[in-house]
C-alpha cells in the first residue's frame, strides 16, 4: 500500500502500515497522535490538518523518509518536540496555540516551511537564534495575508 486516507470512521490503529508512503489523517478529530507513528519509516507525506492534538510524539523524529508534514489548522497544537532530518516542507498555518518547536536553525532556510498565524511561536522565540527566521515565516506570508501583532 502506497497511500491511505483515514476518516473518522476508520480504525484507529496504524500498526501494520510499515510500508505506507502517504498518510492523510485530515480532520479526523484526533486528540493525540500515538507514538507508533514513528514506526512508519517509509512515510514520506503526512497530513494531520485540522485535528485537536496538543503535541506530536517525539517518535516523529524517526521518520527518516518524511519530507512533507502538514499541521495546518491544528488549533490546539502547542509544541513540536522534534522534526525528522529530511523534512523540507512543513505547513503549520494558523496553529494559534503553537508556542514551542525543537528545530535546528538551518531547517528554517528551506522555502517550504510555513507558519503564518502562529503568533505565540514568534513571541516565544524573539531573541533566539531562530527568532528572526520564525518572524519571517510567521509574519510575512503575503499569499495568506497572515500577520501577527507582536506587542499583544
Amino acid at each position: 500500500m502506497k497511500s491511505l486516507v483515514i476518516t473518522s470512521d476508520s480504525p484507529t490503529s496504524i500498526s501494520g502500515l510499515i510500508s505506507i508512503r502517504q498518510l492523510n489523517l485530515e480532520r479526523c478529530n484526533l486528540s493525540y497522535i500515538p507514538d507508533e507513528l514513528g514506526s512508519l519509516t517509509s512515510l514520506g507525506r503526512l497530513c494531520l490538518r485540522g485535528n485537536n492534538f496538543r503535541t506530536l510524539p517525539a517518535s516523529i523524529s524517526h521518520l527518516s523518509n518524511l519530507w512533507n508534514l502538514d499541521l495546518s489548522g491544528c488549533i490546539r497544537l502547542q509544541s513540536i518536540p522534534a522534526f525528522p532530518v529530511g523534512v523540507i516542507n512543513v505547513a503549520a498555518r494558523y496553529c494559534t496555540l503553537l508556542e514551542r518547536i525543537s528545530i535546528r536553525s538551518d531547517f528554517l532556510d528551506f522555502p517550504g516551511w510555513s507558519f503564518p498565524g502562529c503568533c505565540k511561536l514568534v513571541k516565544n522565540n524573539i531573541g533566539s537564534n531562530v527568532g528572526q527566521n520564525l518572524l519571517d515565516l510567521c509574519v510575512f506570508d503575503f499569499m495568506d495575508r497572515g500577520f501577527c501583532y507582536l506587542n499583544n
